[in-house]
């Protein structure tokens, strides 16, 4: 078989490829292992075509008129076992399970305040994540209760909330750069900022390694419940959308700037800002477009500078064609 008929999954709407459903056609292809990885960049480079890498889509608009680009994204086609539970991932992780077979420990044996490495691949869905870590004893994800992100792209985006963040947990990750290495990075190899990494775009997470904390499993339960009904109180998560819009500025919220400058509901039917929310845009009819929230995010930043002297920064990523 040719690396075509492979990889390539065929032509798709960026509707089934973001939690905004929005977008036009994307040429999408997948990879199992970090072999197959290897070989479609190998292929691509040898083509002459650039690329772009999805992980969940959670927090990306992509443009009506689709990407010229072919899209690479991890199937989810296996599991990873860590401490004796299966975490939904990519089979990427094939490649770290023997090296790793002696961190997996038995629930039982993990002594209050132990911290526990915990591998899981890329395409690890962290909502599964904070879910299974939590079940087991083990804190550190609270916070990330409702997000619906893969690991990989949290890790990019630096993804957190209630005060935390992924960088507060990571201890590495394994990064394939642009000369299709493997490499090891340690946590301040990063450069972590708020909502941002030091990754280059060329850069792939493939594995993490994430640092948790052994403790009772009730509380760690209830503080992770806590975070999801605040998140369900709070935010439309009924509707599409990609989350928080803007990042807050210093020492301010984006939300409450936006409102303040009467973007609360503003839209044109289809895509608004949220009521319930207002650093949220929310997808409100089928025949919602992309050029809707450019058009949308475009009006915001320019009220709220011409107003407050302050310039919003996006956290949602653009992809245009």
């Amino acid at each position: 078989m040719s690396v075509q008929e492979r990889y390539f999954k065929g032509n798709l709407p960026g509707s089934e490829l973001t939690s905004f459903k929005l977008g036009g056609m994307v040429e999408l292809w997948q990879v199992s292992s970090l072999t197959e990885l290897k070989e479609l960049l190998s292929y691509f480079r040898e083509n002459g075509r650039k690329w772009r890498f999805i992980g969940g889509g959670s927090n990306l608009v992509i443009d009506d008129a689709g990407l010229s680009e072919p899209v690479i994204q991890f199937s989810r086609s296996s599991a990873f076992s860590v401490a004796g539970v299966q975490f939904s991932s990519s089979s990427v992780d094939d490649f770290l399970n023997e090296r790793f077979l002696d961190h997996r420990k038995n629930p039982s044996t993990f002594r209050a305040g132990e911290t526990v490495e915990v591998f899981c691949g890329a395409a690890c869905q962290l909502m599964s994540l904070s879910r299974e870590s939590a079940a087991i004893g083990l804190s550190g994800l609270e916070f990330a209760a409702g997000i619906p992100a893969q690991l990989g792209g949290a890790v990019r985006m630096n993804a957190g909330a209630h005060g935390s963040s992924i960088s507060k947990v990571l201890s590495r990750a394994w990064v394939l750069d642009e000369n299709l290495t493997l490499v090891e990075r340690g946590f301040e190899e990063f450069g972590f900022g708020y909502r941002e990494s030091g990754l280059r775009p060329e850069e792939i997470v493939v594995s993490v390694g994430l640092k948790l904390t052994a403790g009772d499993t009730e509380k760690i339960m209830r503080e992770r419940k806590a975070s999801l009904d605040y998140r369900k109180e709070t935010q439309p998560l009924h509707l599409p959308s990609a989350g928080s819009v803007f990042k807050n500025p210093e020492s301010l919220s984006a939300g409450a700037l936006l409102e303040r400058n009467g973007l609360s509901g503003i839209g044109d039917g289809e895509i608004s800002f949220s009521s319930m929310h207002c650093n949220w845009l929310v997808k409100n009819s089928g025949n919602a477009k992309a050029e809707s929230v450019f058009r949308l995010v475009k009006l915001a930043k320019k009220k709220v500078f011409d107003s407050e002297g302050v310039e919003l920064k996006s956290e949602v990523i653009f992809w245009k064609s």
